[in-house]
């Protein structure tokens, strides 16, 4: 029985093909399989990580320090003290994210739209 030959261009059209519709319809490898964790529990509000132990998410907001007295600096430097008392089993990750400008100064926000408005080549 003689097998009849693909010509060489029929056989990258097919590929091709084949390369199109794996990369519209195969899905990729998942997000989860790339997060450290397992699963969330919001009835504890707790992260079950892969290794088993239990993981706790807090988001903290920015002290704006400049308007505040020495005194209640320091009052709010002791009062996180405690946060950074942890036992040796624990491990602590601290993610710090600041933006370029902060919300909470209406003078940088004023200066921000003065210059938008005056300064038409830059926009």
């Amino acid at each position: 029985m003689n097998a009849i030959r693909v010509p060489a261009a029929l056989d990258r059209a097919k590929r091709k093909r084949e390369e199109l519709v794996d990369a519209l319809f195969t899905r990729p490898e998942s997000l989860s399989e790339v997060l450290p964790y397992n699963e969330y529990l919001p009835e504890h509000q707790v992260f079950v990580m892969k290794d088993g132990s239990l993981g706790a998410f807090f988001e903290l907001g920015l002290l704006e320090h400049e308007p505040m007295t020495s005194k209640e600096i320091v009052e709010a430097v002791a009062s996180l003290k405690s946060l950074f008392q942890l036992p040796e089993s624990c491990v602590l990750q601290i993610l710090f994210d600041q933006l370029a400008l902060t919300p909470f100064d209406p003078g940088i926000s004023k200066m921000e739209q003065e210059s938008q408005s005056e300064n038409k080549v830059a926009s």
